[in-house]
C-alpha cells in the first residue's frame, strides 16, 4: 500500500496524473482511505470496480467470510462519493453460480436500489461444481420461469443460457462440495437458499 501511494504522488508531483486513468478491483469490505481520496482527485478518472456475488446472508455464503452490514456501508459511501466527484466511476462485476442463478434478478434490483450500474456478469466455468447451469432440467426449468418475470433484460438473457445450456452432470458434485463447505465454514446452504434447497429436496 505503501509503494502505491508513493507511485501516485509521482504521478500528481510530475503533472501527468491528470491524464492517467486508475482501474481499482475490489470486494468493497474497505472503504478506501483519506489519504487515497485526497490523491485520486488529481487524476483524470479513477474506475472502481466491485465485485459483489449476493446480498444479504447469500453474499455472506458465497463469499465468506465477508460481511454484508460492512459491504452495504461502504457500497452506501461510494455511491455519495461517486455523486460527489466528477473523476470517480463505479462499476458492479458479478460471477454467476449454482449459488446465485436463482436470484439474479433481485441482484439487479439492488444494484439500482442502492444507486450503482447495471451490474456486469460473467459465468463460473471451474470449478465446475459451481457452474450456474449444472442443475437437472426440472430445477433449471423452474429458475428460468422466475427470471423471465424480469423487467432486466440482462437477466432475460440468462434465463436464455440457462435454458440452452446443460451442466447436469456436476450437479452431484455441487451436492457433495455445498456439504462439505457447511461442514468445515459451520454454515447453512438449506437456511441460506431456502428456495433452491427446496428444489432440491423435491426432484
Amino acid at each position: 500500500i505503501e509503494k502505491h501511494h508513493k507511485s501516485l504522488q509521482l504521478y500528481i508531483d510530475n503533472g501527468k496524473s491528470k491524464n492517467i486513468t486508475l482501474h481499482y478491483y475490489t470486494n468493497a469490505q474497505q472503504f478506501p482511505s483519506t489519504n487515497l481520496w485526497d490523491m485520486w482527485q488529481h487524476f483524470k478518472e479513477v474506475e472502481l470496480q466491485l465485485s459483489i456475488d449476493g446480498i444479504y446472508e447469500k453474499y455472506e455464503y458465497v463469499r465468506f467470510p465477508g460481511k454484508y452490514d460492512k459491504l452495504e456501508s461502504v457500497v452506501s459511501q461510494l455511491v455519495a462519493k461517486e455523486r460527489k466527484h466528477d473523476n470517480i466511476v463505479l462499476s458492479v462485476s458479478h460471477t454467476v453460480s449454482a449459488y446465485n442463478i436463482y436470484y439474479l434478478d433481485d441482484f439487479f434490483n439492488w444494484c439500482a436500489q442502492v444507486g450503482l450500474p447495471k451490474p456486469w456478469c460473467g459465468a463460473v466455468d471451474t470449478p465446475s461444481h459451481m457452474r450456474h447451469d449444472l442443475y437437472p432440467k426440472k430445477i433449471r426449468d423452474v429458475i428460468v420461469t422466475k427470471l423471465r418475470k424480469t423487467k432486466h433484460i440482462d437477466v432475460l438473457r440468462w434465463s436464455k443460457l440457462i435454458s440452452e445450456q446443460d451442466s447436469s452432470k456436476y450437479f452431484p458434485d455441487f451436492l457433495i462440495y455445498k456439504d462439505q463447505h457447511d461442514l468445515y465454514r459451520g454454515t447453512n446452504f438449506a437456511k441460506t437458499f431456502p428456495e433452491l434447497e427446496e428444489l432440491i429436496n423435491g426432484i
